[in-house]
């Protein structure tokens, strides 16, 4: 009964169908239309068998983002190759090591200016509101600073206008910076041959000191970037030479000149080690001369700090301490060298051999102290020792190791005790002597 009725009111009362949504109506009417069966009483009937389902509706839409044009295999491939390069473990640990270090040292750095900054603005005595200016300018500054940082630079930025010296891993030449037309000297290092001599720690030991270096002794380092092929230091341009061409020109220093020259050697050697750094190659050759007559550093590839990235070590993966030191003959300068064949009417000065000797060895060990030659371990002290090379070199006209071969200078040099004679021709005072000696 419950059923009948249920059933009858189902089929006299006819159901109505919920709207359908008006740009779908007619195509779904239609599709209804074509499904019915008729039967005999007239009315309609589903088919036995399943239709197909209805089709979703879809809303016709124009996405902002642009639909990425599809590629080839092979240039897909070509894609992901292009960007996607592998590093090895050594690799990715020291850069995330060298990262967060300079993280560090510039939250510090900058830290260290404001409390600077504060300290000076309570000694003078501002207002509040010149407090709050003052602030703000520092901030700005920091901004600004942070900003050209990030700027990248590459060697397009500079015209070369010639060559102003050649070392063992690229040149030295004088370049204008196109935007401001101002004059530097741009040292470019080869990265294959930084890397085949184990030169990795050194030269970032150089850049660590120039960058860090605030001081009048020491080479200003404006910019330093890289390339697929080379590293560029973009340094002071210094257009008074070097020592060893002063020391060419003279020949010999009066004691007062001396003076004044190793007087400020003193002052730019002991900056330096004030910062933390060790030289361990200072010659006339790595001591320029600017434009009002002092001097400044430069050439520290073989500085440390003793910090863990100067250590020719940590980029090694086996092997022994590969470092290339001041003792290691060139082979180049050795080859090139035929001083001795000459007859000596044909030398038009005896400095000039001399000086071509000292270049025959990368960082001459007329320089180099005993201690660095046997590697004993050394300290500050190896750079006082050439400090005390050079003044006798002032006084008397030549060093006082000076052989004919690196292996009799090393000798002499180790053997300092009895090989270190002062000539009386020299006719040096009794202070220069006791400075020297």
């Amino acid at each position: 009964m419950y059923v009948a009725s249920s059933t009858e009111n189902t089929v006299g009362v006819p159901q109505q169908t919920p709207p359908l949504p008006p740009m779908a109506s007619s195509s779904v009417a239609n599709k209804n239309k074509n499904n019915q069966v008729p039967t005999q009483n007239g009315g309609d009937r589903r088919p036995s068998h399943p239709g197909p389902t209805p089709p979703s509706y879809k809303i016709n839409h124009q996405s902002p983002i642009p639909e990425r044009k599809r590629m080839s295999k092979e240039k897909e491939e070509e894609r992901r190759d292009c960007k996607v390069r592998n590093y090895s473990p050594q690799a990715f640990k020291f850069f995330m090591e060298q990262h967060v270090e300079n993280v560090i040292k510039s939250h510090k750095q900058r830290v260290f200016r404001r409390l600077q900054l504060e300290t000076e603005m309570a000694k003078i005595g501002l207002s509040a509101e010149a407090q709050c200016q003052m602030r703000k300018m520092l901030s700005q500054k920091e901004s600004n600073y942070i900003r050209l940082k990030r700027a990248k630079m590459d060697k397009s930025m500079f015209t070369k206008i010639k060559p102003i010296g050649v070392g063992a891993f690229g040149e030295v030449a004088l370049v204008r910076k196109i935007d401001t037309n101002h004059l530097y000297a741009m040292k470019t290092l080869r990265k294959v041959d930084v890397l085949k001599r184990n030169q990795v720690a050194h030269v970032k030991a150089e850049r660590d000191i120039l960058a860090e270096a605030d001081n009048e002794w020491v080479v200003k380092l404006y910019y330093s970037f890289q390339d697929k092929d080379n590293l560029y230091f973009v340094m002071d341009y210094i257009p008074g030479g070097d020592l060893m061409s002063l020391l060419i020109k003279l020949g010999v220093f009066e004691e007062p000149l001396a003076r004044f020259y190793i007087a400020e050697l003193t002052c730019a050697v002991e900056s330096v080690h004030k910062m933390g750094f060790i030289h361990r190659d200072i010659k006339p050759d790595n001591i320029l001369i600017d434009r009002d007559g002092h001097i400044k550093l430069t050439d520290f590839g073989l500085c440390t700090g003793f910090r863990w990235t100067h250590n020719s070590k940590y980029y090694q993966r086996n092997g022994e301490h590969g470092r290339q030191d001041s003792m290691d003959p060139a082979e180049e300068w050795s080859n090139e060298c035929r001083c001795h064949q000459l007859k000596p009417l044909e030398r038009r000065r005896r400095r000039e051999h001399q000086r071509c000797l000292a270049h025959s060895l990368v960082g001459t060990p007329n320089y180099i102290a005993p201690e660095v030659l046997l590697r004993t371990g050394y300290t500050q002290l190896c750079d006082w020792w050439s400090v005390g090379v050079i003044l006798y070199e002032m006084l008397v006209g030549s060093p006082p190791f000076l052989a004919s071969t690196p292996a009799e200078t090393q000798f002499k040099v180790i053997h300092w005790e009895t090989t270190l004679r002062i000539p009386e021709a020299a006719n040096l005072s009794p202070e220069g002597m006791d400075l020297i000696l």
